[in-house]
This record gives structure tokens, sequence and C-alpha cells, in this order.
């Protein structure tokens, strides 16, 4: 992208005024003559649009048996090249477009976004349009993807916090597309051929599972056409997956992967809560009081602020499309490790027991209703959360009603949750470094 114009793209971005947002946000929903369905929020404070999509229930745990890493080797090629533009002349249309286009494998959904100025709207969403449905997968760009992904795999090998998190869902989840981290093996990215890339995308991307959130300065009547343009001729169904719910295997177990580092990396967790639950934004709350951003969390205090064992230390919920998820993460230097493990352990089993307090609830509360505003700062940040709104299912009027939401949480309810969620028993603990913890080593 040209430098002046990418300045201009930071500016307007951080000058976008959120404030017309918050809480009362206008949330159309657009329908194209075709029917496809878009979520879009107007405003034209500044000259930009941001389109994000994704077509849910592709992510990386669809990748074929024995083609782990098709997903991200798709989400690498679809603009290196489209139609009858290989991958430099597509890369230079793209630049002169002043648009930004970008395109992600994640566990669940496959992902594209969007942002443009609006005087190169046209150019912007005529590149997408070809990468959705004339992507070229040139052999040359192949090639290229797969040293880049391969590097990337041994790169990974090495990296403690990717070990860490690959021993943890392939313990918590063997023999279950969950098992993976969607990068892939040698083998695998090795096997994959032109044909492979192909099948993903006319098995996957289809309007049946498009979801579209769109921000910016643009009326219905415009996004009604872009629609059918961009979107109009994927085909209307794509293949279904049988993939099965799993709930995580976590009995008190622990893995030690021995690795010569000065640093150990925690990583703990076990079964969670839906996205959908009733008792969602109780867990929520909960969560945040043990171990959410900030610096008021009981594990942040404790670990932290009064023994100095760790720098960050946090727990957060994971919902996913076939199971979900409660987990905590924290790195120590090795002589420590064993003791701030004993400790977070001993916190999670306190909020189990004996729950939060009046004070603690308020807080959480407080928190997490003063910062959502702060996500919603530009174009991008509104089309990506209403997405996500769409893609949990939340409904229409989710802005609108996540403050009461939030607040409606009783003190009763909180301590009922946690009591059912936290269970340190059933923690699946994978630790990797030189510990100092005598256990049976991987």
């Amino acid at each position: 992208m040209n430098i002046k114009v990418y300045g201009i793209l930071v500016f307007v971005a951080s000058v976008f005024v959120h404030s017309t947002f918050g809480y009362a946000m206008g949330v159309r929903k657009v329908v194209s003559k075709n029917g496809i369905i878009a979520w879009l929020v107007i405003d034209k404070s500044q000259p930009l649009i941001s389109l994000s999509f994704a077509f849910r229930g592709t992510g990386f745990v669809t990748d074929p048996p024995g083609k782990d890493g098709v997903a991200k080797v798709v989400s690498r090629l679809l603009l290196e090249g489209a139609g009858d533009l290989r991958s430099l002349d597509y890369q230079r249309a793209l630049e002169e477009s002043t648009a930004e286009i970008s395109f992600s494998a994640a566990r669940d959904h496959f992902m594209g976004r969007v942002r443009t100025i609006k005087a190169e709207q046209e150019k912007a969403f005529k590149l997408l349009r070809m990468a959705l449905l004339n992507p070229r997968f040139d052999l040359e760009s192949l090639r290229r993807a797969r040293s880049q992904i391969l590097a990337a795999i041994r790169k990974n090998s090495e990296n403690p916090n990717y070990r860490s998190s690959l021993a943890w869902v392939e313990g918590a989840f063997f023999g279950h597309p969950y098992a993976k981290l969607g990068m892939g093996t040698v083998e695998t990215i090795n096997g994959v051929k032109r044909v492979d890339l192909t099948s993903f995308v006319e098995n996957r991307f289809s309007r049946d599972r498009l979801v579209i959130g769109v921000a910016g300065d643009i009326s219905e009547a415009t996004l009604q056409e872009i629609l059918d343009d961009v979107f109009g001729k994927l085909p209307i169904n794509g293949k279904k997956f049988d993939i099965s719910e799993i709930h995580p295997f976590t009995t008190q177990k622990l893995i030690i992967i021995q690795k010569p580092i000065p640093q150990s990396i925690i990583v703990l967790g076990h079964k969670g809560l839906k996205r959908n639950d009733p008792d969602w934004y109780a867990a929520l709350l909960v969560t945040k009081v043990l171990g959410g951003s900030g610096f008021s969390s009981r594990l942040y205090r404790e670990i932290r602020e009064k023994r100095g064992l760790a720098y960050s230390v946090y727990s957060y919920l994971k919902p996913m499309q076939y199971s979900t998820l409660l987990m905590g993460r924290v790195a120590t230097t090795n002589e420590k490790a064993k003791r701030t493990l004993d400790l977070v352990k001993g916190q999670w089993q306190e909020m189990g027991k004996r729950g939060l307090t009046e004070a603690e609830l308020k807080d959480a509360k407080k928190f997490m209703n003063g910062s959502f505003p702060l996500r919603l700062r530009s174009t991008r940040a509104i089309a990506n959360i209403l997405l996500g709104i769409q893609l949990a299912n939340l409904g229409e009027a989710y802005l609108n009603r996540r403050r009461s939401l939030i607040n409606s949480v009783s003190l009763s309810q909180a301590n009922r949750v946690a009591s059912e969620l936290f269970k340190v028993n059933e923690l699946l603990t994978v630790v990797v470094g030189n510990p100092n913890i005598k256990v049976k080593h991987k």
C-alpha cells in the first residue's frame, strides 16, 4: 500500500468517533436482491468502509484427514493472484486501490476482511470478488507459501508458547479435529496439492455459510449491490462436515515437556461454558475476577503484585463451535514454577469453593461495561464485532442489551456458577520448560 495513503487510513481510524455508537448503535439488517444478508452500521463522518465476513464452520477444523494445514495455505494464497492477474499484478492492483484485504483460517471459521476509502470501493470489492471466485493457486505461489509455512512450523517447534498450546489441545481433544492448531506438519504441508486448495474453496465458500458485518460511509442500496456483486455467484450450498461435539478430556493430569529455557510456560484448563448458556455473563464476570485483563484480578494480585512470581497471568473462557473451555496461562522462572502453579490452582479452588464478593462483582461489571465502548473506535472494529455477534447468534439487539445482561447478574448467580464451573481436580496442565516439578516427563 502507498505509504501516504496508509497514513491517511491510520489517521482516519484514529479519529473515528466511537461515541456515536456506544450502546445505542443503529444496526441495520441489509438484504440484497439475491438474499445475501449483512449487518450494517452507517457512519458518514469519514470516507471509510470496512467489511468483515466469514464462512461459518469452515475453519481448519475441516481440514481433510492427512491434509492438516490446507486452510492455512488457502488463506495465504487467495491474495497471490486471481482471474487474469498473476501474483505481482494482483498485488500491484491491490496497492493502487489503496485497499487492505486479508484472509485468515481460524479454528471454526474461514474469514476475510476489507478496508477501503470510499472513493476506491469499486476497485477494492472487485479484487475481493476475484480472490473468492477465481483464485489462481499458481504452482509458483504454492511453492512459496509452502516454504513459508514450513519455516513457521520449524520455528514453532522451538517456541514454548506454541508447544504448550499444542500439547494442551492434543491432550484435551485426542482423536478429534480440535487436537490441532491449524498450522499442519512438515509432512502434511509438503503433501498439499493445487487440487486440495481448489477443493477447499469449492466445498466451503458458499452463501449458506456466509456471515457479513459492515461499518462506514456506505448506503444500504450501495451495500446491496456490492453484496450481490462480490458474493452473488458463490454456490448457494456448501459441503456438510460431520464433526462431533466433544468435552475436553481433563482429569487432573500434568504433562511436562522438558526444554532447556529459563522460563516455564504453564497452560491449564478444563470444560467451560457455551456462549448461548443462560449463565454465560455470570461465568464471564467470575472469570474476570479470577484472572481477567487489568490489574485487579486475584491471580494478578496474588502472583505478580504480592509475590513477583510472573509478569503476566490470566484466565479466560473460550467457547467454540463443538466444545468450550475455561483456560489459564502463566509464565515464570523454572525455580518458581511449582510455587506459581500451586498458587494458580489454589485460587482456582478458592473461586470454586467460596466464589466472589459483592465488591468484586460490582468492580467486574464496571470494568466490562466501561471498557467495551473502547472496542468500537473504528469501522474495522465495528465490522468485526458485528461479525462476531452473528457467528455467536446473539441477535441484532445485542449491543443495546449487553449492559443490562451484565448488570442483571446477581451475586448468588455468580457464586453458583463459580461453584459449578471451577473444578481444580479436572484441570489438565501442561508445562514447557525445565520446572522444579517432579513428575513423569513427556
